[in-house]
């Protein structure tokens, strides 16, 4: 199927039992705030529609959906918001974290002059303090502005740490090598990257070492190639590790 067409949404009704529930989904909520997200749908209703592919899988509404589930049951119908037609694997994890994004900053002046009264029954009293301390799907990827100096191979990486664990693990006797090996893999998370260098060196490269490096993600260049070399794979994990305690889909 050709997934160049434009994607029009529309509303219909579902029943619960019909839909699926996201595998892998990379938003978590806690106990805490699954029971308060309970209570504000028995205060306020369910007042924006379940996102879903056309295989009925919700995209966006997640824990909404198990608190539909378990107070009204199978039978209760809700609004879903639908594509036009099937979406690509990258159409839909775009939209995953889309719906999960919060673009934009809060006016905590006008939050706290106009809406002080309910946040505090909504859970966000921090922020009348201005102090939002809760994590957030917003991914804020840095901008480094290149200059002229190219910086050497050695600036790049910082492999102090790397080095020394290594040194460790080599110095175990008797150690079995397949144990070994597995241990000199997982060294190479302490690799220290300096991405304003990465940066320079990126610009004054050839262009088959620049693709190399969008491929490793290095540098993004192009969001769409982020999501085909696998970046926001990347991304999800981060999210599903930070997003434990929050988050409503």
């Amino acid at each position: 199927m050709a997934f160049n067409m434009k994607i029009e949404w529309h509303t219909e009704k579902r029943k619960l039992g019909d839909l699926k529930v996201l595998e892998n989904n990379p938003r978590k909520i806690s106990d805490k705030d699954f029971k308060k997200l309970g209570e504000d749908i028995e205060e306020m209703g369910n007042f924006r529609p379940l996102i879903v592919d056309t295989e009925n899988v919700i995209l966006g509404g997640n824990q909404r959906y198990r608190q539909l589930l378990e107070k009204y049951g199978k039978d209760f119908e809700v609004e879903v918001s639908l594509p036009s037609r099937e979406l690509s694997e990258s159409e839909r994890k775009k939209i995953i974290i889309t719906d999960n994004t919060h673009r934009g900053d809060w006016d905590l002046d006008i939050l706290g002059e106009d809406f002080g009264s309910v946040l505090e029954d909504l859970g966000f009293d921090d922020l009348i303090d201005g102090n939002d301390d809760t994590y957030t799907a917003k991914i804020e990827v840095p901008i480094y502005q290149c200059n002229d100096n190219i910086p050497s191979v050695d600036e790049l990486v910082n492999k102090e740490k790397v080095e020394c664990l290594t040194k460790e693990i080599e110095g175990i006797e008797g150690l079995n090598k397949e144990v070994k090996d597995f241990l000199l893999i997982a060294v190479t998370r302490f690799y220290g990257f300096n991405f304003s260098k990465i940066a320079d060196f990126y610009a004054h490269s050839d262009e088959n070492v620049k693709r190399v490096m969008e491929k490793l993600a290095l540098v993004i260049v192009d969001y769409d190639k982020a999501i085909e070399n696998g970046f926001v794979d990347f991304v999800l994990d981060i999210m599903e590790e930070q997003e434990e305690e929050y988050g409503d889909d």
